[in-house]
């Protein structure tokens, strides 16, 4: 049934997530239609026939599909959480979208923590009074994923781990060298 349905559902929901979402953090009804066209652009399916080196958006696989709408789901919610336009009750909301995120693109969950670990730098340099919403969220969003690890991965921690060789292999630049040996060509392949 999930093979049959995804691939015409998911494109649209993967589109329709990302423009709402644009629309609901910028409240520009354009960027919102702007972000819809960058996504159906820049994705795997690629409506335009664009050429590219890589798509950043796969919404016909059945694993990233799921994960994107979860993705932009908690994007949202930390934005507004940290705006004040949420209660409190948005505490519950975080480590049950964080889960399903991992549940079903593991990778994605590492992606965020590594967002608010960004976050929580730039809140203690440029407004610290922030700074205990960011540090909770990621706390909140690293422990789903460590009981996500345990519970559904079984411990196992392949493709929920940060490391420089296997993002810089994934990249184009990566592609073309076919081997990326050093720290500083893993460096410039990522920034590339």
């Amino acid at each position: 049934v999930i093979m049959r349905f995804m691939p015409a559902l998911m494109p649209v929901l993967v589109v329709l997530a990302a423009a709402v979402a644009a629309l609901r953090l910028s409240g520009s009804p354009l960027l919102g239609a702007v972000s819809g066209l960058l996504t159906m652009a820049g994705g795997h399916l690629n409506v335009f026939g664009l050429q590219s080196p890589g798509y950043p958006v796969a919404s016909d696989s059945p694993t990233l599909a799921l994960g994107v709408p979860t993705l932009m789901a908690i994007v949202i919610v930390l934005s507004l959480r940290w705006r004040g336009e949420l209660g409190r009750g948005s505490y519950l909301l975080l480590p049950w979208l964080a889960v399903a995120a991992a549940g079903t693109k593991g990778s994605t969950v590492p992606l965020i923590v590594a967002g608010l670990a960004l976050a929580a730098a730039a809140v203690a340099v440029f407004d610290r009074s922030q700074l205990r919403k960011v540090l909770v969220d990621l706390g909140v969003v690293t422990l789903s994923l460590i009981f996500t690890m345990i519970v559904v991965f079984h411990g196992s921690s392949a493709g929920l781990t940060f490391g420089l060789p296997e993002a810089a292999a994934q990249t184009q630049v990566g592609r073309w060298l076919v081997e990326v040996p050093t720290a500083e060509a893993q460096a410039f392949a990522i920034v590339v």
